[in-house]
């Protein structure tokens, strides 16, 4: 029987180990490094990445060319934090450093890492790519150009028509939209020499609510929107900016609605969105709005994590508005 594949796997903990060194700590989780080997105990939520980076960036500047993760304590992980590190371990391959890693004890959790592909984008020399072929869940997919991103945007789409059977692809043409203009920002703007990942993390029958993540280790949207409205005053500036209409580094290339419209069909739907780039963070969520906060540590990249909720699909189609027309998804690739 195939593991469960879901945003996230709970293990009725035991006792952790007991540990030294530390770091960074957290409610949940607890960071430390030993030398060239990191160590993850407890649930990796995406509250923990920013000290999960600033502890791979300390290891990188120690001057450790091969570095160890070791998630064997870890009882929990979420999708957009393990993500963002396979992404940032995909950049610094390219710069001569290599990783192992340390799959989680409990052996469900470990199959999520191998079944997610996760495992593979940490350690591909040690991991081979997932396998998984079920249709709850679609693992995380790298994509280099315009055909790959294609590939993995339909497979998405296909993946959720599989697992929400009262769907048809019209239903999904906003997430199709949005997914699309998200993945092809990466190719666009990024400048990421990694090109970028994509994954959906969870579906829900009943609720109807899918998440997606896509995450690269480019240049950064607060770097890339300073070339055209350099007056932008901090990263956290730059991220409002992005989610506004029409806003984009360079109108020949985009119209810039892409980060404006997939914020529009996560906060109509009373899903949530959350962007990480640089020092900014930008989250909506339905119980807290939008919120938008300066980070000490910088995330190099972009992180972008979009919770649709589909139990009124025409709401969806209502929220892409551009130039106060309303839109029609399917038309929009």
């Amino acid at each position: 029987m195939k593991a469960p594949f879901s945003e996230w796997a709970t293990i009725r903990p035991e006792h952790l180990l007991k540990i030294g060194r530390t770091r960074h700590v957290t409610v949940n989780l607890v960071i430390y490094r030993d030398q060239n080997r990191i160590f993850f105990a407890g649930t990796f939520t995406i509250g923990d990445l920013l000290a999960s980076l600033a502890t791979l960036h300390q290891a990188v500047q120690a001057g450790y060319e091969r570095i160890t993760l070791d998630f064997g304590a870890c009882i929990a992980a979420f999708a957009g934090p393990v993500l963002a590190i396979c992404a940032q371990a995909m950049k610094l391959r390219g710069s001569d450093v290599s990783f192992e890693v340390v799959l989680p004890r409990h052996p469900e959790l470990a199959k999520l890492f191998r079944n997610a592909n996760w495992a593979h984008f940490l350690a591909p020399e040690q991991n081979p790519p997932s396998q998984f072929r079920g249709f709850t869940q679609v693992p995380a997919t790298h994509f280099t150009d315009a055909t790959e991103q294609l590939q993995a945007v339909n497979r998405i789409v296909n993946g959720i028509l599989g697992a929400i059977p009262d769907l048809d692809r019209r239903e999904l043409a906003a997430l199709e939209w949005s997914v699309n203009e998200i993945t092809d920002n990466v190719l666009v703007h990024s400048q990421s020499q990694i090109g970028g990942l994509v994954q959906v993390s969870t579906f829900q029958r009943v609720k109807k609510r899918v998440e997606y993540i896509v995450v690269d280790a480019g240049v950064g949207i607060p770097r890339t929107l300073r070339q055209s409205h350099p007056a932008l005053s901090s990263d956290a500036a730059a991220l409002e900016q992005a989610i506004r209409e029409g806003v984009t580094r360079d109108k020949s290339i985009g119209q810039g609605n892409g980060l404006f419209g997939s914020y529009q069909i996560c906060s109509h739907s009373m899903g949530s969105f959350q962007l990480e780039s640089g020092h900014g963070k930008l989250a909506f969520s339905e119980r807290e709005g939008l919120r938008v906060s300066s980070e000490k540590v910088p995330f190099d990249g972009t992180l972008v994590m979009a919770q649709i909720n589909f139990s009124d699909p025409r709401l969806l189609e209502e929220a892409l508005r551009f130039g106060g027309t309303a839109a029609r998804p399917c038309g929009l690739r």
